[in-house]
């Protein structure tokens, strides 16, 4: 049995390359969050898995409901995305009603900062290096001089308390001996 004619759909399409072009081999699955329920129809919508294997150009075409259609419930919905092939990630997109194709490039998130971080070049990665490391000889300069700055104030307080106890007691010696 196929979805009912009033289920608003959207196709979905993309393509995957790798770095210098080719085309990469795997699938992309989607499955929606929840059981959807087609209150017009009176339907019940499985959320099943639903996969497509990317063709030779590395490119995938899926028609599936549109996330935010008024005869759904719960509304809105969303998709659990899935890229399985190498470096492949998972993430939620939502498909808004409207009619016109939407490419999967224009939904998926941008990659984090630390996925990011892997792409830095040798030459990169080694002057970050040299001035983390830099950086670190400072700190470590830094935290040395304030060592000593507090070492030197501790032996000034100590010289000043025995400057004051000698000049007591110098006075005292005095007193006792009447001059």
């Amino acid at each position: 049995m196929a979805l009912t004619v009033d289920l608003e759909t959207v196709t979905l399409t993309g393509t995957y390359v790798d770095l210098i072009g080719n085309p990469v081999a795997g699938s992309v699955t989607f499955t929606p969050q929840t059981i959807i329920k087609d209150t017009d129809q009176n339907q019940i919508i499985v959320n099943n898995v639903i996969t497509e294997v990317l063709d030779a150009n590395g490119s995938f075409s899926v028609v599936l409901p549109v996330t935010d259609d008024s005869d759904v419930v719960p509304q809105p919905f969303a998709y659990e995305v899935e890229e399985v092939f190498s470096g492949g990630r998972s993430f939620a997109i939502t498909l808004p009603g409207g009619g016109a194709a939407v490419d999967i490039a224009d939904l998926s998130p941008a990659v984090t900062a630390a996925v990011a971080a892997g792409f830095v070049t040798t030459t990169q990665f080694t002057a970050i290096s040299a001035r983390l490391a830099t950086a670190n000889t400072a700190y470590t300069q830094v935290t040395a001089i304030q060592d000593n700055i507090e070492a030197a104030a501790t032996a000034a307080a100590s010289a000043a308390a025995s400057a004051a106890s000698a000049q007591v007691s110098g006075i005292s010696q005095l007193l006792l001996m009447g001059l």
